[in-house]
């Protein structure tokens, strides 16, 4: 691995379980303890670690306009010349806000990693230090973009999930290789992610909290499950359902053409993902996928995770109501 040296790298705490203390009433997020602070600082005393507080969260309460305003902060730290941000967060939805900040900062020009932690710095037996130093390992390299450190592995911030809510090893890329390991302290890079060295051109912009759609629902088929599309197609105007298998709609019954009738009078995206994390949604194989594509039109996730395919839909939808233009939604495999 190549690694910078003197270089300054933000830390952005923004809550989450790696800097919670129980003050009586259960975990909560706290203001990093100046012990932290001073015990990273004697670590990587090759660099200048700046720490930034915002306003603390439990993940659980994430939602668009604290992408927004979590993305203009790291612009703001970004003009301070820092060589790198790593980002402290919840586990819970630190995928949804990867996946959130890869959109907003298409082409960011330093690494931005997201690290979180199944136990806090405060608890004796914490894998905080080690997912951070995961973290900053990262920071030290000459790799560009957005992505979660957890475990020992550099995975993609658009291509990762949580899986495990005790576990260590909770968080797997989806679909897509890891983009690095940390083998014997040192991080040892996937050759798949070579362009990821390249330094794109990045421009600014000024997020309003605005950049996402947030009329979406995203639910599991269930074979018992009574329909109740067109009341759920008059409130949301995205529908994401995480589908059996291949993406295996049931077309016994009124599903489709309540869908198609959705469609018609509501004009509902509709996108098809997978109740299975891996793997990728292909409604070519079977009978069912061949008529879902004959009665209705839609967005399969392919191989994508559930977290980016439905910010991915958010994003689009909003940017179209933006420039009032209508967009026609067609299958996408």
């Amino acid at each position: 691995m190549e690694t910078i040296l003197n270089l300054t790298i933000a830390i952005i705490n923004t809550g989450g379980t790696i800097c919670c203390k129980n003050e009586g009433k259960g975990l909560a997020p706290q203001q990093l303890d100046p012990e932290v602070k001073d015990k990273l600082r004697e670590k990587y005393s090759n660099a200048n670690l700046d720490f930034h507080e915002l306003s603390l969260r439990d993940s659980a309460n994430m939602d668009g306009k604290y992408w927004a305003y979590l993305a203009n902060q790291v612009q703001v730290v970004r003009r301070t010349l820092c060589n790198a941000i790593v980002i402290f967060h919840g586990t819970d939805t630190m995928a949804f806000t990867a996946a959130a900040l890869y959109f907003l900062l298409m082409n960011i020009d330093i690494p931005v990693i997201l690290v979180g932690s199944q136990r806090p710095f405060s608890d004796d037996n914490t894998d905080a230090y080690d997912n951070v130093d995961t973290a900053i390992l990262m920071a030290m390299s000459n790799y560009y973009g957005v992505f979660v450190a957890f475990y020992g592995k550099i995975m993609l911030g658009r291509a990762c999930t949580k899986l495990d809510s005790k576990s260590d090893n909770a968080f797997f890329s989806v679909n897509e290789e890891d983009v690095a390991k940390k083998i014997e302290g040192r991080l040892v890079f996937n050759d798949k992610y070579a362009e990821l060295k390249i330094r794109p051109k990045y421009v600014e912009r000024a997020f309003t909290g605005d950049e996402f759609n947030p009329d979406f629902l995203c639910f599991n088929l269930n074979p018992a499950a009574k329909n109740k599309i067109m009341e759920l197609a008059a409130i949301y105007r995205i529908l994401v359902i995480c589908s059996f298998g291949a993406g295996g709609l049931p077309t016994m019954g009124t599903l489709l053409d309540d869908l198609a009738k959705a469609q018609n009078k509501y004009n509902t995206v509709i996108g098809i993902a997978s109740q299975c994390t891996f793997g990728k949604v292909d409604l070519d194989i079977y009978e069912t996928g061949k008529t879902t594509q004959r009665k209705i039109v839609y967005f399969s996730s392919g191989d994508e995770s559930i977290e980016y395919f439905t910010l991915r839909l958010s994003y689009e939808t909003k940017n179209e109501n933006k420039t009032g233009k209508q967009k026609k939604f067609f299958h996408r495999s």
